[in-house]
């Protein structure tokens, strides 16, 4: 049965909604999922890509699960009203949940749901 605080990670992990981490300058990508969670795990300060989402309403989350250094993570387009690009996770347990939304160019972009703990920039 496992312990009631694993719930979450339990579900989504037998759901398939874990997206492997790329690793350090990886891209993270996403697919045909509708909703995707990317840990983080870092050796040293790290960057990683963020592709733009495959539809509409699409959801990510990136959380840090390993600190070895800061990982900064750079999406392609703007993810809040802002123009903000950038986000950087500098400790465990940081977190970012994006959904994604249509410009009004037809254009798909993630767009911040929480920003928890990290940095955007």
């Amino acid at each position: 049965m496992g312990s009631p605080h694993t719930y979450n990670h339990r579900f989504a992990d037998a759901a398939g909604n874990i997206l492997a981490d790329p690793g350090a300058s990886g891209t993270i990508k996403t697919d045909t999922r509708f909703s995707s969670h990317c840990q983080i795990v870092t050796a040293a300060a790290e960057s990683r890509a963020l592709a733009d989402p495959a539809f509409v309403g699409q959801q990510l989350t990136l959380s840090m699960k390993t600190d070895g250094g800061d990982a900064t993570v750079t999406a392609d387009s703007a993810i809040n009203s802002s123009g903000d690009t950038i986000c950087t996770f500098a400790a465990i347990g940081e977190l970012l949940k994006l959904e994604s939304v249509e410009d009004g160019d037809d254009n798909l972009e993630w767009r911040v749901i929480v920003a928890d703990g990290c940095t955007l920039s």
